[in-house]
């Protein structure tokens, strides 16, 4: 096959061999599902006549004809070779190293680099490389080039065809089966035509498989683990351990998960608790980042420049789970206090989102709510726009909300839909499991638009032909009708935030904006553009990326690069009440179990920082207090009620700050005497606090100066 070809190639853009081999595998995909509608749209042409009449070869040679009498699936594998074959022959061959180029050429360029290799002083491999490259890059756009380009493209479907017609004759000349195959392949054949190949000069090549994402999962051996692409689709791992560093998260949440567990997840083990687990990954994210930098970067340049990294939060996590999150960064070698940027995910999909909008369809006073529905949950946040210039400002219209009904559900349901349907087989086991998960996966979730006469050939080798079943020659045909079934309770749940985000915002809202790899699926972008009525439904460009680059955005725009801040946020709405003990003298007909300094749906400005007062005493006798203890509780008030005047089930410890006195002078505390005679410290401090947009900070002030940060244990 043409795969082992595809490895000799040097074009263009860089790329690392399992880059290459996904792409082909996805090309094969494609091949493969189109051979399987030309192949079911022939037999419905030719019914049972298909395999012994002069009308399936065409009057072709015996061989052939004998060949699809006797052997079942003969046609389809005979197709997809022919396709392989001509693709391979065009585009993969020997000396093949950028499509369209002349032969001649090509072999003075690879001429050339392995003589390069031979100068003195040694090149490496990256300065060949780069060579290489931008050869081909200049070679690529000579207009002999073009033309040659498009000249091949436009010839190549007719020769195909003609070799078809010799296994289907009814494909021959059809030219709608030319225009879907054409469709179906040529983008991934050019992307991997103009792509290239690329060696790590210390391990011989980037290994794993690239991707703009990298699954959350981990799997261990021991004190080895395995992280993202590195685990086999069949192995168990861990997944969706984020979510569990809020146990509270779950509370209220989709109950799909439970409905629908995935057969792949193993639980935590006893020394696998959620902290190690969400610090191992993120460790070994971060080491595989700094391993790519060395790669791409002079060691001269790394040494002489920091490294900052910014992480992202769900937007419905607590303060504890924020806490935890950000002490697994810093576990993790992510950097310390403020050199570790922290931001919400809805927050930073927004950034992105209104930075990629048209700046003339946007008002003052225009309320939008972004829905980043993801793979493993969907969070929601509101924004209405306060400034236009110099920079976008907005300040968020209602509390951020979310559940755990992402995409990966609809693995999960299909799967089950599998094993109701052929579990009972003999031949039924997890191979046949995974490769259809994975044709449902690549192809059939994401190309599910909800459209009339939809329909999609499902994989399942090893599984006997069951007329009753749908099952003929190891696939099985899944109605438009069945995905929907499958789509339907993951996306019902997804409208019910929406309109739920809706109904909470305070102003009148004029758009959805949707990102996330799940909301690019067409069926969930018309579910909810009918559910939410004259409400305008927008989907961001490369919105699957929205929140990676909306936090890569606000990263830049807290350094010096300015340029980078086109989008700011002045103030976010408090998703819960947030109090001190009071210290005022009990008076029954007004007093306040707490002093409430944030009330919940208040907006608090960004980076903006208030100040608590607190009292409190300490005798003498015990000498000079060296650690003053302020307790900062919650209410989440569920029925909005407002924030109680006393202690309810509702409220909360959510932090315990320490403040270090032993930095104080002991002549700066005020000393009194109480009735008694016994003298004590009266002690007047303050708490100053700035609300970011994922974490709070805590300083203490003493007479107007300040002590630096609190010590905060989440609770």
């Amino acid at each position: 096959m043409c795969k082992d070809d595809l490895f000799q190639l040097q074009p263009v853009v860089q790329l690392t061999d399992s880059e290459i081999l996904k792409q082909y595998e996805t090309l094969c995909q494609l091949v493969s599902n189109w051979v399987d509608d030309e192949i079911s749209r022939f037999e419905d042409k030719f019914g049972a006549a298909a395999h012994d009449t002069e009308a399936s070869t065409g009057g072709g040679s015996s061989y052939v004809k004998k060949v699809l009498n006797s052997v079942p699936g003969a046609d389809e594998y005979l197709v997809s070779t022919v396709i392989h074959m001509k693709m391979q022959e065009a585009f993969f061959g020997e000396g093949v190293i950028l499509f369209g180029l002349d032969p001649g050429i090509a072999g003075l360029v690879l001429s050339t680099q392995q003589h390069m290799a031979k100068l003195q002083p040694e090149r490496d491999i990256a300065t060949i490389n780069t060579w290489r490259s931008e050869t081909l890059k200049a070679m690529a756009t000579i207009p002999e080039m073009v033309e040659r380009r498009k000249m091949m493209l436009s010839k190549f479907p007719t020769d195909l065809f003609h070799s078809l017609q010799e296994i289907l004759p009814g494909l021959h000349g059809e030219p709608e089966s030319k225009k879907q195959l054409h469709r179906d392949t040529w983008d991934d054949l050019l992307r991997i035509g103009l792509g290239t190949h690329q060696q790590d000069a210390e391990s011989g090549g980037l290994e794993g498989i690239t991707s703009d994402k990298v699954p959350t999962e981990v799997q261990y051996d021991g004190q080895d683990f395995k992280w993202g692409f590195q685990i086999r689709e069949s192995e168990l791992r861990h997944q969706w351990f984020k979510l569990d560093l809020d146990p509270l998260q779950h509370r209220g949440t989709s109950n799909l998960p439970a409905q629908f567990p995935d057969p792949a997840a193993s639980p935590p083990g006893f020394d696998e608790s959620t902290e190690r687990i969400v610090t191992d990954y993120l460790t070994a994210l971060r080491k595989h980042a700094e391993r790519i930098l060395r790669y791409k970067l002079p060691a001269s340049a790394l040494l002489s420049t920091p490294i900052e990294f910014v992480i992202t939060m769900p937007a419905v996590w607590s303060d504890v789970a924020q806490a935890k999150a950000r002490t697994c960064a810093q576990n993790a070698g992510m950097g310390l206090g403020s050199a570790l940027y922290v931001i919400s995910e809805p927050e930073a999909a927004a950034m992105y989102a209104l930075d990629a909008m048209d700046p003339h369809n946007i008002k003052v006073g225009d309320t939008s709510v972004l829905v980043d529905a993801g793979g493993g949950s969907v969070d929601l946040i509101s924004y209405t726009v306060t400034t236009l210039k110099p920079l976008l400002q907005v300040t968020q219209a209602s509390p951020g909300s979310g559940s755990l009904c992402g995409s990966a559900l609809l693995n999960r349901i299909f799967q089950k839909f599998l094993k109701d349907r052929f579990g009972s087989d003999e031949s039924w086991d997890d191979d046949v499991l995974e490769e259809a998960t994975r044709r449902f996966e690549l192809l059939i979730k994401r190309s599910f638009r909800g459209a009339a006469g939809e329909r999609f050939m499902v994989p399942v080798p090893g599984l006997l032909d069951n007329p009753g079943k749908g099952v003929f020659r190891g696939k099985f045909l899944l109605t438009g009708a069945e995905v929907e079934a499958i789509f339907k309770p993951v996306v019902q749940e997804v409208i019910k935030l929406v309109l739920g985000q809706i109904k909470a915002t305070k102003n009148f809202v004029t758009a959805v904006l949707l990102v996330g790899g799940f909301g690019q699926n067409a069926y969930l972008r018309d579910q909810i553009r009918a559910a939410i009525g004259g409400v305008e439904l927008m989907r961001s460009p490369d919105g699957w990326l929205a929140v990676a680059r909306g936090a890569l955005m606000k990263g830049l725009a807290s350094t010096s690069l300015l340029q980078f801040a086109s989008v700011s946020v002045s103030g976010r709405s408090a998703r819960r009440n947030y109090g001190i003990d009071s210290t005022k003298p009990f008076d029954i007909s007004i007093h306040d179990w707490s002093h409430w300094f944030i009330k919940k749906g208040q907006t608090v400005e960004e980076d903006k920082p208030f100040r608590l007062g607190y009292t409190k005493t300490h005798w003498v006798s015990y000498g000079k207090p060296s650690i003053l203890t302020v307790d900062i509780y919650a209410c989440a008030d569920p029925d909005n009620n407002g924030a109680p005047m006393y202690l309810n089930s509702n409220v909360v410890k959510v932090v315990e700050l320490n403040a270090d006195f032993g930095l104080v002078p002991k002549q700066k505390l005020l000393q009194k005497v109480n009735p008694n005679g016994v003298p004590y410290y009266e002690i007047s401090l303050q708490i100053e606090v700035t609300c970011f947009s994922a974490y709070t900070k805590y300083e203490l002030i003493h007479d107007n100066i300040n002590y630096g940060a609190v010590s905060a244990e989440y609770v």
